[in-house]
């Protein structure tokens, strides 16, 4: 991200999780009850890594997406890593959730409920695109529901508003809940970058 050019806006419309950490001495099989010395609560959501990634590396990052009245902190946590957060959603539903559990070797088995990352309309989508253009940048993941929207809205902006494309990985495998590859390959005539996911995981 240090090697994003400094006027660059970026805009990263993407998940914002809370993640309940269970440490256990290994994974717990089918009908079986395992019993957590700890439990660790954090911030996560793969959306959200990437924009703290990038307020960290010095970039302009303002995070769209939703989160429910539980993950209101979400927001502030991002907000005082230096995220603009005013895009961000916020409804009375559940925010997404993630229980991890995490063996003695390191091992981890996830269990993720979307929650507010899957209730993402077109109307948020089309009035969080009305504040970016041109030499802005937008950063997408295949964690939030209506990603694929938000692509087909991009595709549909005047020349003059069109921006950079960010991706990060393999987030777009062809294997991915949407298949993004095709939708990316029918934009060769955007600057699309992709970024090491190392660098946000």
């Amino acid at each position: 991200y240090r090697s994003l050019p400094f006027f660059m806006r970026v805009l990263n419309f993407g998940s914002l999780n809370i993640d309940y950490v269970y440490r256990v001495e290994r994974m717990a099989l089918p009908g079986q009850t395992m019993v957590s010395p700890t439990l660790d609560i954090y911030a996560g959501g793969k959306g959200a890594n990437q924009s703290m990634a990038v307020a960290r590396g010095g970039g302009r990052v303002c995070h769209a997406g939703r989160i429910g009245e539980d993950g209101r902190w979400l927001g502030t946590k991002l907000a005082r890593s230096g995220v603009e957060c005013r895009y961000l959603t916020v409804d009375e539903g559940r925010s997404g959730l993630a229980m991890i559990q995490v063996d003695t070797l390191g091992q981890s088995a996830i269990v993720c409920h979307p929650g507010a990352n899957a209730r993402i309309d077109r109307s948020q989508i089309d009035s969080v695109l009305e504040n970016f253009s041109a030499g802005d940048a937008l950063l997408l993941e295949n964690e939030i529901n209506d990603v694929k929207i938000s692509y087909t809205r991009i595709s549909d902006l005047p020349k003059k508003r069109k921006f950079k494309i960010l991706t990060i990985g393999d987030s777009f495998s062809e294997q991915g809940h949407y298949g993004y590859q095709n939708i990316l390959s029918k934009m060769n005539h955007w600057e699309i970058l992709n970024i090491d996911n190392s660098l946000v995981n």
